[in-house]
Order: structure tokens, then sequence, then C-alpha cells
């Protein structure tokens, strides 16, 4: 098991980096199963001062958007995150605040899942010989000057560090609200340690594009019914 969530982590953090804010369009024929999916990285950083130079602590984050149609099914969005954290971290929390133009909407996760991974890091130094000034060979009358000599050390620091993941099922109440919405972020929970997530502008203006398509898909699939022939 463990094994399979190594893997899974490698996946996840190659395709992360390589399609990064691209909107990603999938027809699987043989579960008749149509997606789109947008995958995010964007600053994630504690609301508490740590008292580092930098003021904050950063987190490694990553974001799945996955739109589903399934036959006769109606389609879903699912948001997929995961977070990299020292060993000993408080377990991340099920409770996600997405925030829309600074209103907080409380988003509670259906799923969980926690692995360790090895985080290797690598630091170099060089040493330099000066060249040493000409001095005579007596026995051959010729001049001899010292070579420089160049040392280089590389020096390799491993320490473990743990994924954490959770999905979040978003309501479809509230895709619209996010295409509307200027400013767009999330509050995350370490235990007590709150951290927030900001997309950058081209983020949020591609996060918006995203909600746009599914809602267009959305509206395609089940078309609206027309006045006077609902039933209730």
């Amino acid at each position: 098991m463990k094994q399979s969530f190594a893997l899974l982590a490698a996946v996840y953090l190659l395709t992360s980096c390589a399609m990064s804010n691209r909107i990603m369009e999938t027809d699987d024929t043989y579960k008749e199963i149509k997606s789109i999916r947008l995958i995010q990285n964007p600053w994630a950083y504690s609301s508490e001062n740590t008292g580092s130079l930098s003021g904050r602590q950063y987190y490694s984050f990553h974001s799945i958007y996955l739109f589903e149609e399934k036959k006769k099914e109606r389609p879903v969005m699912l948001l997929d995150i995961q977070i990299t954290a020292p060993i000993g971290t408080d377990v991340l929390d099920s409770v996600m605040y997405l925030s829309l133009d600074n209103e907080k909407i409380r988003i509670v996760s259906t799923e969980y899942r926690q692995f360790e991974k090895l985080s290797t890091t690598s630091t170099s130094s060089m040493t330099t010989t000066a060249e040493e000034k000409p001095e005579k060979d007596k026995s051959r009358n010729q001049e001899k000057t010292a070579k420089t000599v160049t040392t280089l050390t590389t020096t390799t620091e491993s320490n473990n560090v743990q994924l954490m993941n959770r999905q979040y099922s978003v309501p479809e109440n509230l895709w619209i609200s996010v295409v509307h919405s200027e400013k767009i972020g999330y509050r995350l929970y370490l235990g007590e340690e709150g951290i927030d997530v900001k997309p950058n502008p081209k983020e949020t203006a591609k996060l918006k594009e995203f909600f746009s398509k599914a809602i267009q898909r959305r509206d395609d699939a089940i078309p609206a019914i027309p006045p006077g022939k609902a039933k209730w």
C-alpha cells in the first residue's frame, strides 16, 4: 500500500508541474465519461508569523479541479488538493473555507489520504588552491609553477515529509459565483494553524474560465426545462 501511495505522489507531482494552469479535456468512450481538468500550484503559506526572514512558513500546494459528465447522470465538480508538510505536522483538517470576494463558504472533505516520502536536498561547496609564484629548477634551468587545484564537495541531506490529500465536492450552486468573483482564495487548517492559499491573477482568470466551461457543458447536457413544463 505504501508503495502505491509513493507512486501516486510521484505521478501527481510530475503531472502537476508539467500541466499547471492548463485546461485539459478527456473523452473516455470505454467508461462513457467526459471530463475537463485544471491543475494549479498557487502560493500557500501559514497565517502565523514564524519569526523567520520571510516571516511566513510556505507550503508546497497542488490543486486539481475535475468536472465529470457520466451518461444519464448529473455532472459533478470535484476539487482535489495536496499539501506537503514536515513529519509530525497535525492532520489536514476536513473543513476548507472557500473565499469568494471575501465571502467565506465552508466545504467539508469527502475523502482523505496521507502518506510519507523522502525529500532530498543537496548543497555544494568549492575550494580553490591559489597558483604559486614560479621557481627556478637549477638542474634543468627551467621555471616551475604550481597548478591551481579545485575541490568540489557535495553534501546530501534527506528529510521525511508527509503528503496530505483531501477531496471536496464543489456544490453546483457555487459554480456561477466563482465565475463572477474577482478574488478567489482558500483557507485550510493543519491542526490549529491556518494555511492561506491565494491564486495569482493568471490562475484566477483560468479558474473562472474553467468554471464557465463546466457551466456551459452542464447546460448542454441537461437543457433547462421550458416554462410551464416543470412538474412538482
